[in-house]
């Protein structure tokens, strides 16, 4: 019994490896084979328990299945869609690591006794990874820096490793792990808490830099992906930029110094112009995690730089290489792929371009949050085409993914009959009169031949039936209204005649009517105008004139930064991973802890923090400024020894990244102690630091627990690992719903003082508290971090609203209600522009356009605007009609049955 069950199952297995592309493998005979189904299979085919047996090819998927990667000199030049927040992600969080530990490797390598003991040790890489992952649950699998070989100069084994040695490999990484087995889970439910730290440089099989490691081939050194980083082997300059940058220390409490205390440069990943070839990061091919984490993975990785080698009296031997590479991670089941067909040279095609299953009449969109599942798209009707009366919006893909084969034919659009011209300023072009119906000519079906490739025969033919049944029973009427009179009653009779349908509407099945306009339907006119005027206030205000506003007039209302925590999500997960960060590493290390040869890392010092804030600055565009920012005498200097009465080192980029000139990056970079920022600005002062002090440090309920395990080499050479001596450890830190984001306000340099850092901007600050344990053991809120981000890259939300949405915007999208309903669309700009306005189910787009079934919201705003100035203007002509209609001019009936009517009533008030 058992043989024959192998049998079947062998062959299954040979039947589904050697299907051709015509087999339908889904669950009707309609929904044929494609590249989905084929990567599904070879997935399938790899688990935890064979994965070590399988060849380094039968790991990976194609290079091309991941799409849209993020390019670190095309992004501030693109709009970033929802659907690759999760990659935006991955990208900065390995350049955050990469810029930081090239900063501190370079920062402190000079001197034996200053400089060595205050280098990052193992808990700091320990906490950092750890850090990486449980900011970004959902974002991020894993997170880890791996050292070539011999360039790692631990200070962590004092006793039985000599100065300026070094350890053979050292690869901190840290990954999700399932917790419902833990003895600790008492309800047996996975929390996405539990993260365990493995150094992969020990153990058995530990080379990863060997070129048998499977490892190697995936993240390490990947040539045909550019990801060749270690060993370094690369001679351009370009390959290794240099950045200067700028330290201000405070004097004391609200008093800075006017020079810099530090000017230095630091080598650090490529900045690449918009033409160059060199890009920081570079991400893997899809790969299967075998041993750790046994999910297929996606990877991020990024190179760290340090001058070799260390602390060397010889200094014309020293030159800046790549010591190691900074590796982000991503569940590729969660990624986002785009089931759209693309054309053959677009930049945009993938492996899973045209997998989507939308009809021939109509456009294929992508939608985000679906990850790696069918269905993840919506199938608009093409322009000139229209919704069936029962369709209400766009097909949806999984509804279609669902369908049988009689019911995936009713996913077709109807042509839309009696098309107008275009729009122009002075309303409808004079060819778009109303045409007297005909018989097809040759050159109709001439063109209707040549548009045969965007339709399969049966499609066309159901169409070709419609449009038919559409000529009979206008050729009926017209019969009928010849050969009666043309009196009233009649008249009227023809008309309701040719009105009425042998069709069942969601009314009549108990449903919503189509055309019930609920209260999101709606446009105020005082919103709108509400709206401008802000639009326009904050254009008005220069870095020239702001000194003579008032601090109330440079705040905008807290509605006006709707959508923040949507748009910026990416930025703030850098602030929140650094309050992960500092709460793991505060509730976790102690100096005076030695652990046999193994000794705890020393207290956080300035370079350290520093490098932290200009990490944050460095690896995001969309980052202005960022900080951490301590509490009163939570910070313990090192080098003073002592608690200082506040801390809170913070960076700025002062230059645009708007521009792909690598020339302007390079002295764009400065950093400043807040603590010495004038009592008018104390950073303890701010809102963001106040409120969130006011919540948390009185009570630290509510906070998330996690759970790290960390596991450590026994010995130096890595021959075994075991767990750490405090294993597990535990911290408490937030999570993104307890972040405190600001009012929008313009961030003003009021005194024009030149030693002054401002934004000079319209900004956004958003801030997450950190927490450490006092002398007496318990929780205490040690200070906040945070990140300003430019407000001009929030999109703004017009469409109608709920109530209870602090929206300011909402409602204020003038589009015609009746036929049309709005729909926000992501550009990146603080402007009222960013909607469009859709045909309502039952409607159609009137008029002959091939480009657009919509009517765009920056074109409907004008035209409003023109509207009220009583100027020429066409807004009323911004409408979609009746599907049933033939045009949005009066027919002669119509005017008829007005003028009869009209005449009546003349009639009856004379009487």
């Amino acid at each position: 019994m058992g043989l024959a069950r192998v049998a079947i199952v062998t062959l299954g297995a040979i039947f589904v490896l050697f299907g051709t592309g015509g087999i339908a493998i889904g669950p009707y005979r309609w929904m044929t084979r494609d590249n989905f189904d084929a990567v599904m299979e070879k997935m399938d085919t790899v688990n935890e328990f064979n994965c070590k047996e399988m060849s380094s090819e039968s790991l990976r998927l194609p290079a091309n299945s991941v799409g849209q990667r993020p390019k670190f000199n095309v992004l501030p030049q693109i709009v970033i869609f929802p659907n690759r927040t999760n990659l935006i992600h991955m990208h900065n969080m390995a350049l955050n690591r990469a810029y930081f530990y090239s900063y501190i490797l370079q920062r402190l390598n000079e001197s034996q006794v200053t400089d060595f003991p205050m280098l990052p040790g193992m808990l700091y890489y320990y906490m950092g990874a750890s850090a990486d992952v449980s900011s970004g649950v959902g974002l991020m699998n894993g997170s880890g820096v791996l050292f070539d070989t011999h360039t790692q100069y631990a200070n962590w084994y004092p006793t039985i490793l000599l100065f300026n040695n070094t350890l053979p490999l050292f690869g901190p990484k840290a990954f999700l792990v399932d917790d419902f087995q833990d003895p600790v889970n008492w309800l047996r439910e996975p929390t996405n808490n539990t993260i365990r730290v493995d150094d992969l440089g020990s153990g058995p099989g530990h080379n990863y830099t060997a070129s048998w490691h499977p490892l190697n081939s995936m993240v390490v050194r990947d040539v045909p992906n550019q990801i060749d980083f270690i060993p370094d082997l690369r001679t351009d300059y370009r390959a290794k930029h240099q950045y200067d940058y700028l330290i201000y220390n405070a004097t004391r409490v609200g008093e800075m110094e006017r020079m810099p205390n530090i000017k230095r440069q630091f080598f650090g990943p490529p900045s690449p112009g918009i033409s160059e070839p060199y890009q920081p990061v570079y991400f893997t091919r899809p790969y299967f995690d075998c041993g750790r984490s046994n999910k297929w993975i996606v990877s991020a990785v990024a190179p760290v730089i340090d001058f070799m080698v260390r602390y060397s009296i010889e200094t014309k031997l020293r030159r800046p290489q790549y010591v190691a590479i900074t590796v982000t991670d991503l569940d590729f089941l969660r990624i986002d792929f785009d089931p759209c067909d693309r054309s053959v040279d677009s930049p945009d095609r993938t492996y899973f371009s045209g997998v989507a299953r939308c009809r021939s009449t109509t456009l294929c969109e992508p939608l985000p949050g679906h990850g790696y599942q069918r269905g993840g798209y919506v199938c608009h009707c093409r322009p000139g085409y229209r919704y069936p009366y029962w369709q209400n919006g766009p097909f949806l893909g999984r509804d279609i993914e669902q369908a049988s084969e009689a019911e995936a034919d009713q996913f077709e659009c109807i042509p839309v009959e009696w098309k107008l011209q275009r729009l122009t300023e002075r309303g409808i072009t004079p060819n778009s009169k109303r045409r007297r119906r005909r018989k097809r000519s040759l050159d109709e079906t001439k063109e209707l031949v040549h548009l045969m490739h965007l339709y399969n025969a049966s499609a066309m033919a159901e169409l070709r039936s419609k449009v038919a049944e559409h000529d009979r029973r206008d050729r009926e009427l017209k019969r009928a209204q010849k050969a009666g009179s043309y009196g009233l009653g009649s008249l009227v009779k023809g008309l309701l005649s040719r009105a009425a349908r042998s069709i069942s509407t969601p009314a009549d099945m108990g449903g919503q009517n189509v055309h019930y306009l609920g209260r999101l339907a709606t446009f105020d006119a005082d919103r709108f105008k509400a709206a401008t005027q802000l639009i326009s206030f904050t254009a008005s205000v220069t870095p020239e004139n702001c000194a003579a506003k008032t601090p109330q007039q440079l705040e905008l209302p807290g509605e006006a930064g709707y959508g923040a925590d949507t748009s910026f999500q990416v930025q703030a997960r850098s602030a929140l991973r650094l309050a992960h960060f500092l709460s793991a590493f505060s509730q976790n290390v102690n100096p005076d802890e030695v652990y046999g040869p193994f000794y705890s890392d020393k207290h956080l010092n300035r370079d350290q923090l520093f490098g932290e804030a200009f990490a944050n600055v460095m690896s995001d565009g969309w980052i202005r400024s960022a900080g951490i920012y301590y509490d009163r005498e939570a910070f313990w200097d090192p080098l003073l020894k002592r608690r200082i009465e506040y801390f809170g080192p913070t960076a700025f980029k002062l230059a645009s990244d708007d521009t792909g000139d690598q020339k302007q990056r390079q002295l764009s970079f400065v950093a400043e102690d807040a603590a010495g920022w004038p009592l008018e600005r104390a950073y303890f002062e701010r809102d963001w630091f106040r409120i969130l002090k006011q919540r948390w440090a009185s009570n630290t309920y509510g906070l998330e627990t996690f759970v790290n395990k960390p596991y450590v080499r026994t010995d130096l050479n890595g021959t075994g690992s075991k767990p750490f001596q405090r294993y597990p450890l535990y911290y408490r830190a937030p999570r993104f719903a307890d972040m405190y984001w600001s009012k929008p306000y313009f961030d003003c340099n009021r005194n024009r003082d030149p030693n002054s850092r401002h934004v000079n901007d319209w900004v956004i600050t958003v801030a997450a508290p950190f927490f450490g344990y006092s002398e007496q053991r318990s929780l205490q809120f040690l200070g906040v971090t945070a990140v300003t981000v430019r407000l001009d890259k929030l999109d703004i939300n017009q469409c109608p609203g709920n109530f209870y949405e602090a929206n300011y915007f909402k409602n204020s999208a003038p589009c015609h209600f009746e036929s049309s309903y709005c729909v926000p669309v992501i550009q990146n700009k603080f402007q009222l522009e960013n909607y469009k306005c859709e045909c309502r189910q039952g409607f159609e787009y009137p008029y002959n356009d091939i480009s657009i079934w919509f009517f765009a919201g920056g074109t409907v705003s004008s035209q409003y605007e023109r509207a009220q100035r009583n100027e020429t203007n066409y807004y009323r002509m911004l409408k979609c009609r009746e599907g049933a209609g033939s045009t949005l001019l009066p027919s002669r009936g119509s005017i008829l049955v007005a003028m009869l009517v009209g005449v009546l009533v003349a009639n009856l008030s004379r009487d």
